[in-house]
């Protein structure tokens, strides 16, 4: 999943607002409602452009997908953006029946190299402690922060590696049966990523997300034989006299656990031309809270260092009832 967050510029203050939750009945469910992902969808892509809206940064996506020729099967995928120079891995996913047989070592590589050719310094990527740390470790990537117990017991660790001429390599473009397709765009915005009708590195993107979303409820499955969903949501704030989006934040609800579920926003929006006063301040953090208690919430877990700076700008802590799971130095 892209996970982006951002603290915009602001001006006019705003109090009066009216806050709206939406909250999916989960991924894996048969015959969820369609309308309403559509509608989160919508939000999520809201919220992308108020995040992008300013930028003068270049942004790059890549996108890959390997197919089993024998199978006629896609087996593997692979979804990373390019901001200023640093490259950021945001999902890999390979699936069940082909891991452990280097699918996962190649896409990387593959995406190194692209990293190389469009002259990026650094690469980043986060992964839970039960997925793939030693596989980053092995390969040069240095732990540098977690989120402890942020999926229960388990930690989010983020990584990090400096690129040099010294990571360039060849890589053979025969693959044996596996069909490698790279897909590139120069000029991105993240926001498109939600246009209909998708394109292949929004196919990818969806693909690796659901591919993750099922190997991280079957491993938590076989740790404790307890079924859990992901539940996309979103609460936007609308001013009540224009009618007009000016916080949009969003992500997902991990319910079941034996202790509890898990409120996991990734992306918040904010319309550079508000700022919400402390009244406007406190109705967010009631509907974010109010969401959380509905579904039954233990904790907030923010996917990454913005997002928890702005919710604790919207009065979340750790020493709350519901309270904030915090990013820890290593």
């Amino acid at each position: 999943m892209t996970m982006i967050s951002s603290i915009s510029p602001i001006s006019a203050k705003i109090s009066n607002i009216s806050t709206e939750a939406f909250v999916h009945p989960g991924l894996s469910v048969k015959d969820a409602d369609c309308e309403l992902m559509g509608k989160i969808d919508h939000f999520q892509q809201h919220a992308l452009k108020m995040i992008f809206s300013d930028t003068k940064s270049k942004i790059q996506a890549l996108a890959i997908k390997v197919t089993d020729l024998k199978l006629n099967k896609e087996i593997a995928y692979l979804y990373a953006t390019a901001i200023d120079d640093v490259f950021s891995l945001d999902l890999l996913c390979v699936k069940k029946s082909h891991r452990n047989l280097g699918i996962g070592a190649m896409l990387l590589d593959k995406a190194l190299q692209q990293a190389l050719d469009w002259k990026m310094k650094e690469m980043k990527l986060c992964t839970y402690e039960f997925q793939a740390p030693n596989f980053y470790s092995k390969r040069g990537f240095k732990k540098t922060s977690e989120i402890p117990n942020a999926l229960e017991n388990f930690s989010l660790d983020f990584f990090e590696k400096k690129l040099t001429k010294n990571d360039r390599k060849s890589l053979s473009s025969d693959s044996g049966h596996f069909k490698i397709e790279m897909f590139t765009e120069d000029n991105f915005q993240p926001s498109n990523l939600y246009n209909e009708p998708k394109s292949e590195i929004r196919r990818i993107y969806d693909k690796s997300i659901s591919g993750l979303v099922k190997y991280n409820l079957e491993f938590l499955k076989s740790h404790d034989n307890v079924q859990r969903e992901y539940k996309p949501f979103a609460i936007i704030s609308t001013d009540t006299d224009t009618g007009m989006a000016i916080f949009v934040i969003t992500g997902y609800i991990l319910s079941g656990g034996p202790q509890g579920s898990i409120l996991s926003p990734d992306t918040i929006g904010r319309d550079p031309k508000f700022a919400l006063d402390q009244m406007g301040m406190k109705d967010i953090h009631k509907a974010i809270l109010k969401t959380a208690q509905q579904n039954q919430c233990s904790v907030i877990v923010p996917y990454d260092s913005g997002v928890e700076a702005q919710l604790e700008q919207l009065g979340f802590s750790p020493t709350d009832t519901l309270p904030l799971r915090k990013k820890i130095q290593i």
